[in-house]
């Protein structure tokens, strides 16, 4: 157990580091007790030799605020001068927040926090607290600007490149992910080869559509994972959840199943 500072200790090494505080900074008694509102008559006082009393806790932080010091130094208490010297190694850096429920920088600041301890800020209340009402009106505008399958598992993705490689398999070279990508992302699997075939001028070969589905159902058990954190951001949300997706039901449920988020969607048992 520590020891408790005596206060003639306390008292001594105030006056000195005060005095210390005001030679670095080139400051007067006079000029100090206007920076911080103090009569001089006050401060006299408290630097002198026969002074029994500290100030009052507002006038040691006003003092150690205008020299940059902190009070714990002032009194004796810390070898550190500068204020806040050794409590950050670099600046703190604050990121606005998103206005969408699945914000890829939340997902960054979970990866650079990964074995610190940290205090999480947030700028509303947790959506534990808020009623469905509340939650509807905040995200009313942002919903529409949630990719499809962001929220839960990154599934577009793999599916552009599975459909790609089948394509360049029965001959079609030119259908890399990036272009299946962009003129085919949220259509029916049906539309696109048809539009591949009409475009080409010769059919698929025979059997395509069930080689795409049987290597789409190998590949998203062996490979498909969920978006990490959306299993702990599930379970924070209330209410009854939904799936909003162009994929069929059956698709849906595979990936569902797949990646354990099935259960926040089925009825409770």
């Amino acid at each position: 157990m520590s020891q408790r500072p005596d206060r003639r200790d306390l008292l001594q090494m105030f006056r000195g580091r005060l005095s210390e505080a005001m030679a670095r900074g080139g400051l007067t008694q006079a000029a100090l007790a206007r920076r911080v509102g103090l009569d001089r008559s006050t401060l006299a006082q408290f630097l002198s030799p026969g002074n029994k009393r500290l100030p009052r806790a507002d006038t040691l932080a006003a003092l150690a605020l205008d020299r940059q010091v902190s009070v714990d130094w002032l009194l004796g208490l810390a070898q550190e001068g500068a204020l806040g010297a050794a409590l950050l190694p670099q600046p703190i850096e604050i990121e606005m927040g998103g206005h969408v429920p699945a914000d890829e920088r939340l997902d960054r600041w979970f990866a650079e926090a990964v074995g610190y301890k940290v205090r999480y800020v947030p700028t509303s209340l947790p959506d534990l607290l808020k009623t469905d009402e509340v939650i509807r009106h905040e995200f009313r505008d942002a919903a529409p600007a949630i990719p499809r399958t962001r929220i839960a598992v990154a599934s577009e993705q793999l599916a552009t490149q599975i459909v790609s490689q089948q394509f360049m398999r029965a001959g079609f070279a030119s259908l890399t992910p990036d272009i299946v990508a962009r003129y085919f992302t949220g259509r029916r699997q049906a539309d696109m080869f048809a539009e591949v075939e009409a475009a080409a001028g010769r059919p698929l070969p025979p059997g395509f559509a069930i080689d795409v589905a049987t290597e789409t159902l190998r590949r998203f058990r062996a490979e498909l994972r969920p978006t990490p954190h959306v299993a702990h951001a599930l379970s924070w949300l209330r209410g009854r959840k939904c799936v909003a997706s162009s994929s069929s039901a059956d698709r849906i449920r595979l990936i569902l199943e797949t990646t354990d988020l099935i259960r926040f969607f089925e009825p409770a048992g």
